[in-house]
């Protein structure tokens, strides 16, 4: 009996069945019908103690409606259910039949590459850092909605990868953002990213920031503690035609951001138009050779 016989007969309502429960039924189904992956639904009831106990309380709760109500018809259903139970359990007792490769006894540059290789397939291009990543979650800013028109026609990135298991999670993450270019469309996006996410604040190296939004200073300050950044770029653009911007000199976050040192290179650009009113060359030219001055000199 799978998940939609149980709905459409309205059984989950009659026994009363946990949203857990039907889950379970489902995933029996699946792998009662397709092939893809075998050890599924048993490793979810060994790794879920709430998947577990749903199946256990399900059996339970069961035998007492057939005890409450002994009908040929509910003996007939709950039997069923009880059934597709115990057959669940015993897939989750049986050993696991994937046989895995032990990774983690691979060097640790055979390990890189496989993580590199893996990067690749996901990003669907030749080389890993051929692609500009952008963050899925969206920030809480006052800044324009930017999120929307960028990750509109952005692929989202899964990484099953990272699920497997903590070692191998830190590692794959350590290379993800060694070799990734990560883009933020405002510096409330960066800092916000700077802030919650330690793996990418010790490891990230290419950047690409809109030098906007009101926290554009402490991003900067938070860029002093990232160990691993080699090389940034500044989009720069004005917010409004009808008003004379800010100098960039005297703009929030000047400050902070001459104060960032040892880089390998750093890049100004204008912004998209489409998404901001551009700034002169002039000024793009200027902040150029200020930063060039500032942020790729060691101290």
């Amino acid at each position: 009996m799978d998940a939609y016989s149980i709905q459409m007969r309205n059984l989950h309502r009659r026994y009363n069945l946990s949203k857990n429960a039907l889950r379970l039924f489902t995933a029996l189904d699946e792998h009662r019908n397709s092939p893809r992956d075998p050890d599924a639904l048993a490793r979810l009831l060994r790794m879920s103690p709430h998947m577990r106990q749903a199946c256990t309380d399900t059996i339970s709760l069961l035998a007492g409606a057939m005890l409450k109500t002994p009908t040929p018809e509910c003996i007939r259903e709950c039997t069923e259910l009880i059934t597709c139970c115990t057959d669940m359990l015993a897939l989750a007792n049986q050993p696991n039949k994937e046989k895995s490769f032990p990774i983690m006894r691979l060097p640790v540059e055979l390990r890189q590459r496989v993580y590199k290789s893996y990067f690749s397939s996901l990003l669907e291009t030749e080389r890993p850092s051929s692609a500009v990543i952008i963050p899925h979650r969206a920030s809480r800013c006052p800044c324009p909605p930017h999120e929307s028109q960028r990750a509109g026609t952005a692929k989202h990135l899964d990484m099953p990868l990272c699920r497997v298991s903590k070692p191998i999670r830190d590692e794959a993450l350590q290379a993800w953002f060694e070799t990734q270019h990560f883009s933020f469309a405002c510096c409330c996006e960066l800092d916000d990213h700077l802030l919650n996410n330690a793996s990418l604040r010790s490891n990230i190296r290419l950047v690409t920031v809109h030098w906007t939004g009101p926290v554009a200073d402490s991003a900067f300050r938070r860029l002093r503690g990232v160990p691993k950044l080699k090389f940034m770029t500044i989009l720069i653009s004005k917010f409004f035609n009808f008003k004379a911007p800010t100098r960039l000199c005297d703009a929030n976050g000047i400050d902070e951001l001459l104060e960032l040192r040892g880089l390998e290179g750093v890049l100004v650009e204008h912004v998209s138009k489409s998404q901001a009113f551009r700034r002169t060359n002039e000024e793009r030219q200027g902040l150029q050779l200020l930063l060039d001055n500032h942020v790729t000199r060691i101290e």
